[in-house]
């Protein structure tokens, strides 16, 4: 429970008895010096080939998923968990990284990640896999908006005016 320690901490002034005693929060995992990285969310089949992509160029990657096993031989730094924990993502530097990307296919959780990072003034891209929640995203202030459907049908537009069919 957030807040539990100074709530308990106002009860017991006034009198109220702590009735129970919440564990330490276990300390988030961290990636020290994380500085100037990109951090990847969502170590799908998307997600990974960003990753190499990235990291073949050079650049400081931090992978983050929820499942183990898609964190296993990625060529990176790794974090494990879900980034609706705040906490895991401060482990991760969000606030002094310089890119976020995300390939989740969960909607929510990429407002929430998309919301996070532009509290933070870090840019982030997002694939939206729903075409419908692309407004959403847009109000939100996502930096670069991944739209499926909107990519596809302009790639077909430029296979078609290549092959001489229509014009773009």
């Amino acid at each position: 429970i957030q807040h539990a320690d100074p709530i308990a901490g106002w009860l017991a002034a006034r009198g109220v008895p702590r009735l129970l005693r919440l564990p330490p929060e276990p300390p988030a995992p961290t990636v020290p010096e994380a500085h100037g990285h990109v951090l990847v969310v969502g170590m799908n089949a998307m997600g990974r080939r960003v990753v190499d992509a990235l990291v073949a160029a050079g650049e400081q990657v931090i992978a983050l998923d929820s499942d183990l096993a898609k964190l296993r031989g990625r060529p990176c730094r790794v974090l494990h968990g879900d980034i609706d924990d705040l906490h895991l993502l401060e482990g991760a530097g969000l606030d002094r990284a310089r890119l976020v990307v995300t390939a989740l296919q969960i909607e929510p959780v990429n407002r929430l990640l998309a919301f996070r990072c532009r509290e933070r003034g870090v840019p982030c891209i997002v694939h939206a896999f729903d075409g419908s929640l692309v407004p959403d995203l847009e109000r939100l202030g996502v930096d670069h908006l991944v739209d499926s459907k909107m990519q596809g049908n302009r790639r077909v537009v430029s296979i078609l005016a290549e092959e001489g069919i229509a014009r773009p």
